[in-house]
């Protein structure tokens, strides 16, 4: 028996459900295939994770060494260390350019949600003999287009926001296309059209 495949547009819920199914009627040669229909959370979930590896690869081109740091440091993503002169612990925020209703954002990014998160922050840096370090990466889903921003927290005027809407040119790290960003990334909510 050859093998069926079925593509549709479907939520992570109704996917597990239609497996479920699927399998509770032994049709085992029916592939279902997920396309881009995303819960937010997910939606979310992928534009961070992305915002994360492109940061790791930027920084360890740069530096020769960069580890994730996982959910051990609440404040921090990444860790760099080349082993000579640069030690840098850094947090990675990660969004889209657009509002949900497709406006340019031009609002600052949030870092550390309050002063006890910048005191913690900045005390795991010295802790580890580091500079702490905030990496803001801006993307453009339907265009496959990034822009990826650093600054060191100490430089920052209130330690808790990125200065997107006046970013310095000297700031901006890395820019340009990128295959891996998938359109259905992008958080501008489509218009019901009244019949």
């Amino acid at each position: 028996m050859s093998k069926v495949e079925i593509s549709f547009e479907i939520d992570a819920a109704k996917e597990l459900n239609m497996r479920a199914a699927l399998q509770a009627v032994g049709a085992e040669n029916i592939s279902v295939e997920r396309l881009a229909a995303l819960t937010e959370h997910e939606r979310r979930h992928q534009v961070g994770r992305y915002g994360e590896t492109l940061v790791r690869e930027k920084l360890t081109e740069m530096y020769g060494c960069c580890t994730h740091l996982g959910a051990t440091y609440p404040c921090f993503d990444l860790w760099v260390d080349n082993g000579a002169d640069i030690r840098l612990i850094v947090a990675v925020e990660t969004r889209n350019h657009t509002t949900a209703a497709g406006t340019i954002k031009s609002n600052d990014y949030n870092v550390l949600a309050n002063g006890n998160q910048v005191h913690q922050a900045l005390e795991d840096a010295r802790r580890r003999n580091a500079v702490a370090g905030v990496v803001g990466v801006t993307i453009n889903a339907p265009d496959q287009w990034f822009r990826m921003v650093i600054y060191l927290l100490d430089d920052l005027p209130n330690k808790k926001y990125i200065p997107m809407s006046r970013c310095e040119r000297d700031n901006i790290i890395a820019e340009g296309f990128d295959p891996r960003i998938r359109p259905e990334w992008s958080n501008v909510k489509s218009r019901k059209l009244d019949s």
